[in-house]
């Protein structure tokens, strides 16, 4: 492992520490940004790095690849459905739950997706 990625690794480690600390809290995004001088925009950036990084982890560890995420981390889909690999798919965005059938359009719950990451 070269330097790169131990730095790379470490950052990582950091802002996943930051953002657990955030949730343990309960605080919403914009008081915790502001309490700790971070940037809502960093705040995304890296919570959408980490949960990128944990999607890929997860599909190797699978070994299979069912399409591309809805947002990396939440919901599989391929085409316009929701992947038939799951009856059922189980979106958490904060404090919201969302349960899709198999078969429903991914446009449909990418709007729902958005929405909810805006009040989070």
């Amino acid at each position: 492992m070269n330097t790169r990625e131990i730095a790379a690794e470490y950052r990582m480690a950091h802002w996943a520490q930051i953002i657990e600390e955030r949730k343990a809290k309960g605080e919403n995004i914009r008081d915790f940004c502001r309490r700790t001088g971070y940037t809502e925009h960093t705040y995304y950036y890296w919570q959408q790095k980490l949960r990128k990084a944990v999607y890929e982890k997860h599909m190797q560890a699978k070994g299979t690849n069912h399409g591309t995420a809805a947002r990396e981390g939440w919901a599989l889909y391929e085409g316009n459905a929701v992947a038939t690999c799951a009856k059922k798919v189980t979106i958490e965005i904060g404090r919201c739950k969302v349960i899709a059938e198999s078969g429903t359009d991914s446009g449909h719950l990418k709007q729902i997706c958005q929405v909810l990451l805006s009040l989070c």
